[in-house]
């Protein structure tokens, strides 16, 4: 169920490659900061 907003934080769309395999291309660190941006956006958070 995570899988969409999760590639939504990521990449800013709903579709696309594998998430798993798009997290591990873009770091820990670079999905971390998407995710944290994601999150302080009320719209997306709630």
């Amino acid at each position: 169920m995570l899988v969409h907003p999760l590639r939504l934080a990521c990449t800013g769309r709903t579709a696309g490659p594998s998430l798993y395999h798009l997290m591990e291309v873009l770091g820990r660190s670079r999905v971390l900061e998407r995710l944290d941006r994601a999150l302080a956006r009320p719209e997306l958070a709630g």
